[in-house]
């Protein structure tokens, strides 16, 4: 999926709720995200499609080759639902602590190892994305310690550094 540039402010639970609240609503997103100037044949290039309900595909009125938007992206080979990839993907973007697998399988009735799976995929194509950005100028760091006396000490936020 491409990096969408970020326009205005984070979208709260509620917005995301009703915004996200049907499957449609979250394959249409993702079709948005993966084709931002529409549809585009991975075979031919063509630029018309139709959606196949049993396949749960699109396909290309061209060449008839069958694509999802998942192709390409975190999501891919993946059966899960769009609906349940959005929603794991805003629980962990949500709070800046992340989430844990525990509580992704809690919050999205899931099993233990299907959150594990959809967690290290995200978490994953967060830090793929990161890689890319250097820090530069002055850099500021909440309760993090660097350097200071090497032992002996109280240990966290009690710590006097000289």
């Amino acid at each position: 999926m491409k990096s969408a540039k970020y326009k205005g402010k984070p979208m709260s639970f509620m917005e995301f709720a009703e915004k996200f609240a049907t499957e449609e609503a979250c394959r249409q997103k993702v079709f948005e995200a993966r084709w931002p100037d529409g549809f585009v044949c991975p075979k031919c290039g063509g630029r018309k499609c139709c959606f196949v309900t049993r396949r749960n595909a699109y396909q290309c009125n061209k060449c008839k080759h069958r694509t999802t938007p998942k192709v390409g992206t975190l999501m891919e080979d993946s059966p899960l639902p769009y609906k349940t990839w959005l929603w794991a993907i805003y629980l962990v973007a949500a709070d800046k602590r992340g989430i844990s697998a525990m509580a992704l399988k809690r919050q999205l009735h899931l099993s233990y190892k299907t959150a594990w799976y959809l967690l290290h995929r995200i978490r994953e194509a967060m830090g793929n994305r990161d890689e890319k950005y250097l820090l530069q100028g002055i850099v500021e760091l909440d309760d993090s310690y660097f350097g200071g006396p090497k032992g002996g000490g109280k240990r966290g936020r009690a710590v006097n550094t000289p």
